[in-house]
């Protein structure tokens, strides 16, 4: 199971979920930039834009026998 974003919840639910982090803060840059271009414009602008991702790789995506004997363990 992956789930998208790497909220914080993500290493607290067990087992910890395995995640795609996207640095937000540019996300929110390239959003203000799309609609300062946009201000004053009559034409409709589409914009296809790639951002970086990360996968974070935590127990939700191994077998549970190594996250539960991680879990014995710690």
């Amino acid at each position: 199971m992956v789930g998208f974003d790497n909220i914080s919840e993500a290493r607290i639910v067990m087992p910890e979920l395995t995640t795609v982090h996207v640095a937000k803060e540019r996300l929110a840059q390239l959003a203000v930039d799309l609609i300062l271009q946009s201000i004053g414009s009559k034409d409709q602008i589409k914009t296809k834009i790639t951002v970086d991702t990360e996968l974070v790789e935590r127990h939700s995506s191994t077998p549970q026998r190594e996250w539960s004997t991680a879990l014995l363990e710690s």
